[in-house]
């Protein structure tokens, strides 16, 4: 008797799981795949003709943590152009507070 109450709810449960799995990712991915317009995503190409160094150099930034970069799924990597300018006022300013002072 103990064992049929068993099977009957391991077979309930392993019909009730996936459908409960669904029904929460499908609430996960409106959150996941939300892009605000007003955000400007730029790709690596994009990002090196903005900053004007080569992809290398545009890795060595992202890696040292002084350029944000963004993973998308499978469509690679991208970055908010927000960002990369604000980068490139920071990166100008410390320059010229160097050269004052030199």
């Amino acid at each position: 008797m103990e064992s049929i109450i068993i099977k009957e709810i391991s077979d309930h449960l392993q019909k009730l799981i996936p459908d409960v799995i669904k029904a929460e990712v499908a609430k996960l991915i409106p959150a996941l795949t939300y892009h605000s317009p007003d955000v400007d995503l730029l790709t690596i190409s994009e990002a090196c003709k903005i900053l004007k160094v080569s992809k290398p150099t545009l890795a060595k930034l992202i890696r040292t943590g002084n350029i944000k970069a963004y993973r998308l799924g499978n469509s690679g990597v991208r970055f908010k152009k927000e960002e990369l300018t604000q980068s490139l006022v920071e990166i100008r300013s410390i320059r010229y507070s160097h050269n004052r002072d030199g």
